[in-house]
């Protein structure tokens, strides 16, 4: 070990890795995945056709085996030495929850994945695998540049994919991509039938939105902190000014607040960790922003006349802006009262026009004149929206589904009860009147008493599903399984279940808060208590969560057999999955590098423009993860980036006789170059 001395890595050494970030995320080919048994209790038909995730994840391993396999043989031959550090100790703690997790797995997902996601043990020990070989190739500018540039030229092409999907057309159904995408067959129909492009903003080739608006806002934070590096290389400054605004015009397209979040954490960190960057690129970062926000106005204008035809700019815009612009504020002004250099007058005008406009956003927020500022948005005040928004349904108190009765109370305390036995069906009241029927059509019974003509139900039969009738109460989309045992909830797979009323945390009456993350969040929370040392495996969380919350869902405007396979956060995901102990491992390494980079770059003083970019990346995804999950098409490339800045911002620790020995060979070759220019 004394005798060890690092090699400068060769780019075939990191080939595996480099694929892993650059061709990885672009992947997109229609398999067939066959539902495992458990998979079955929430999923009907035989299979699912996957475009997104499975090749990714299969892709995935291959290569981080092949990069297992290259960075062993450099161990062996005593080129790269193992990094002994607190991170390796929590990865190992995490690796470890990860395997035990997946052996005491309840559920046959735990190593392959659940379909549609594909996350098991297998792909979460692979992203540990990368983060483990980073940390060690983390300490190499050449490393890191070669693996980073990859990332910004694939960052161009997916851009490109979603800029083409925002004016509504896409390659990969409609264009030549479809040729390595689809099977012959297919090729002429599928951009009709394959709609990749979600309402609500462009994927690329990342499954939905959300996740577009992670990967965009780590792809523009890397490209805006080579730009500044890069000063005056006019070429390598073109290169990233394309990346910069590629990545974030799919940002803006993706149209996801997590990801315009990300973004927002990410320039905070650079903002805090390297002012005089931003002060020697102060003309240049303007007339960036200034093109900035020409996109959001252009491409929102795009979004309005495409696709909503009714708004210029969302809201969530404006929103994120003044707390954005709030944060600058106080993080430029923490660096004018602390700074230890020279005050600076310019920095000091900056702040205090930051200011100013922090306390008209804030009056806009959060005084009387939001009223104004939300009328004149919407034409109508919040109160009235809220009023016409649940003025379209009527509530449930409660729902009871007995062997004969199904039973249901509103918010209001009306009450009606369908009885449905021995082949008779009966509408009761309160006092147990018979309220009658309309017979209008065969299985179609509509109550005749005043009052309750509102009422329908309605009996089926599901071709697929023998022996067993289905009722439905429209109006509360209430679906029940009628067979020789009696009446019971229908479940997704047309099996007897109960009505979930699980334990709650938080987010009482604000459930549809954060896009409905209140709700699941609320139920999240109280599983942790059950998943302490170890979770219910990787990917298992569909099968934890209360699925059959009938009334919360109904009352929040959710469609009541909604599944919900993920818990849209990040931390939240891991504690039920590898469990608490498997979160509290990874929180230490995030903590522990945002230690270690305020004392060396904040209180030191010093500033290394691609290594805070690379921290600043690590942040923006942790900051986007509170409401984005873990999944294959973004998370390997925070893996290596995580890896990357925590070998880049610690080194690696060497024996100090190998230390010694490649400063001889320093000063050895400095010595020879001296030596031949006198020659010469």
């Amino acid at each position: 070990m004394k005798n060890i001395v690092d090699r400068e890595v060769r780019w075939k050494e990191l080939l595996p890795l480099a694929l892993i970030i650059g061709v990885v995320p672009l992947l997109f080919r229609l398999h067939l995945h066959r539902y495992t048994p458990d998979e079955t209790a929430f999923y009907n038909g035989g299979g699912f056709n996957d475009l997104y995730s499975l090749i990714k994840a299969k892709a995935l391993i291959f290569f981080v085996l092949i990069a297992i396999g290259i960075f062993l043989y450099q161990v062996a031959k005593k080129r790269i030495h193992l990094e002994k550090s607190s991170y390796t100790v929590f990865a190992g703690i995490y690796g470890v929850t990860i395997l035990f997790s997946a052996l005491l797995s309840p559920y046959d997902v735990a190593f392959g994945g659940l379909t549609d996601r594909f996350e098991g043990a297998w792909v979460l020990l692979s992203y540990l695998a990368i983060f483990f070989l980073c940390i060690h190739y983390g300490r190499q500018r050449q490393a890191v540049n070669l693996l980073t540039h990859t990332l910004m030229a694939s960052a161009i092409v997916m851009g490109m994919i979603g800029f083409l999907q925002y004016v509504g057309y896409d390659p990969y159904t409609e264009g030549f991509l479809r040729f390595f995408a689809f099977p012959q067959a297919v090729w002429d129909t599928v951009g009709e039938t394959v709609k990749t492009s979600f309402y609500s903003g462009v994927v690329g080739s990342l499954y939905n939105p959300n996740f577009m608006g992670s990967y965009a806002a780590m792809a523009s934070l890397l490209s805006l902190g080579y730009f500044m590096e890069a000063v005056g290389w006019k070429k390598q400054r073109i290169f990233y000014l394309v990346v910069n605004l590629v990545s974030f015009s799919a940002l803006v397209g993706s149209r996801s607040s997590a990801g315009l979040v990300g973004f927002a954490a990410g320039l905070i960190i650079m903002v805090l960790l390297m002012p005089e960057a931003m002060k020697k690129n102060k003309k240049q970062l303007a007339a960036l922003v200034v093109a900035w926000a020409g996109m959001v106005v252009v491409m929102s204008m795009v979004y309005a006349n495409m696709w909503d035809g009714n708004r210029l700019i969302q809201q969530d815009y404006l929103t994120l802006a003044v707390y954005f612009l709030f944060f600058i504020a106080a993080t430029v002004l923490y660096r004018v009262i602390f700074n230890r250099r020279e005050k600076n007058k310019v920095l000091l005008g900056i702040t205090i026009v930051y200011a100013g406009l922090v306390l008209v956003g804030a009056a806009l927020i959060y005084s009387p004149l939001q009223d104004a500022t939300y009328q004149l948005y919407y034409g109508e005040t919040q109160e009235e929206r809220r009023a016409e928004r649940n003025s379209e349904r009527e509530k449930l108190q409660d729902v009871v589904i007995t062997t004969e009765q199904i039973q249901i109370t509103e918010a209001d305390g009306d009450y009606i009860a369908f009885e449905i036995k021995e082949n008779r069906v009966m509408a009761l009241d309160a006092e147990g009147n018979n309220l009658g029927f309309d017979n209008t059509s065969p299985g179609h019974y509509q109550v005749e008493a005043e009052g309750y003509q509102d009422y329908e139900l309605v009996l089926t039969k599901i071709k697929e599903v023998e022996d067993q009738i289905f009722a439905t109460i429209p109006k509360f989309d209430i679906w029940v399984l009628i067979d020789k045992e009696g009446l019971s909830y229908k479940g997704r797979n047309h099996e007897p279940v109960q009505i979930d009323s699980p334990a709650r945390f938080g987010f009482e009456g604000r459930e549809a808060l954060f896009t409905y993350r209140g709700y699941i969040w609320s139920r999240t929370i109280p599983l942790l208590a059950d998943h302490v040392l170890l979770g219910a495996g990787p990917d298992s969380f569909v099968f934890e969560f209360p699925q059959y919350e009938h009334i919360t869902k109904w009352n929040i405007r959710q469609p009541t057999y909604l599944l919900y396979d993920k818990p849209h956060n990040w931390y939240l995901q891991m504690g039920v999955n590898t469990g608490v102990v498997s979160l509290l491992a990874v929180l230490a390494m995030g903590i522990l590098l945002l230690f270690q980079s305020i004392k060396k770059f904040l209180l030191g003083n010093k500033e290394d423009i691609v290594t805070i970019t690379l921290v600043a990346m690590v942040f923006a995804y942790a900051a986007a993860g509170i409401f984005n999950d873990s999944v294959i098409s973004v998370a390997p490339i925070f893996w290596m980036v995580f890896g990357l800045a925590v070998g880049a911002v610690n080194g690696l620790k060497q024996p100090k006789k190998a230390q010694v020995k490649t400063a001889n060979k320093k000063i050895k070759k400095e010595t020879h170059k001296g030596t031949n220019k006198k020659h010469k």
